[in-house]
């Protein structure tokens, strides 16, 4: 009887999170864990920046794992669908790239605000201090959204209004809120 195949755990991770979009570790935080995890590659995809990789490609040095430069790009198809496309080994030093990229999050942080304004105007409370925290930290998604609100909302009907207003919100920007708010 042949002897079987020893399975290993994989030894990378190919889509991290740090403060500079929407995760709640540092980017230095994020490899530390990594390695400490046992992972060997990392790749720092923060949505729509490349503001931690250099920090990262520094922690991952200190910690001895290799970083694969990248980000998670936000593309809008068909004016309702959101889609995020993963850029790997991309150069983060690049300054048209940059640029770019922070045209992107003004725009997202544009269309936050606008998504807060509706949550408000359906009842929802926000605390708008911590939307203005995270926003600064580079973080725009709709999870953010929810976070701010959910200590006003937790469980229950209300907290699936919440999440049911926010995605009706995000993949249909031009909804009327009255008529979420009816539902």
């Amino acid at each position: 009887m042949p002897a079987m195949a020893t399975r290993h755990a994989p030894t990378f991770d190919l889509q991290s999170h740090s403060v500079h979009s929407d995760g709640s570790l540092t980017a230095h935080e994020v490899v530390a864990r990594a390695a400490r995890a046992g992972v060997e590659l990392l790749a720092l995809t923060d949505h729509d920046t490349v503001d931690g990789v250099q920090e990262a490609l520094e922690a991952a040095a200190t910690h001895g794992i290799r970083l694969l430069p990248a980000a998670e790009l936000s593309a809008v198809h068909a004016a309702e669908e959101d889609l995020h496309i993963l850029g790997y080994g991309i150069d983060h030093t690049n300054p048209r790239l940059a640029e770019t990229l922070g045209d992107w999050r003004a725009d997202r942080g544009r269309r936050i605000g606008t998504m807060a304004d509706r949550l408000e105007g359906l009842g929802f409370a926000l605390d708008r201090t911590a939307l203005d925290e995270r926003t600064h930290a580079g973080c725009w998604s709709p999870t953010c959204l929810a976070l701010l609100a959910l200590p006003m909302t937790v469980g229950g009907p209300r907290q699936a209004r919440l999440e049911w207003a926010i995605w009706t919100i995000w993949t249909n920007p031009t909804e009327d809120p009255r008529r979420l708010a009816r539902n």
